[in-house]
């Protein structure tokens, strides 16, 4: 599954490479929207991952690493566009 989701990228960025700035600013806005829009779900998944790390990696780590909030997303999307 994960090599797929690279093949598909690698594909993806291929076609974003030639493309004009008006439709790399939609791809971008769609993926902002996709991170809105699924923000819940992705803090979910987090915190299954977040939940098998407790006890290996130390809580600075984690912090930096796993903890997702509703303010991280929002971050990742305002200061990437």
């Amino acid at each position: 599954m994960l090599e797929q989701l690279g093949i598909n990228a690698k594909k993806a960025s291929a076609n974003l490479a030639g493309a004009s700035t008006e439709l790399k600013n939609k791809a971008l806005e769609a993926i902002a929207n996709a991170l809105v829009d699924n923000a819940q779900k992705i803090i979910d998944a987090n915190k299954v991952d977040y939940n098998a790390q407790l006890g290996i990696l130390d809580g600075g780590m984690l912090d930096l690493c796993l903890i997702l909030t509703e303010l991280r997303v929002w971050q990742t999307v305002v200061f990437r566009l």
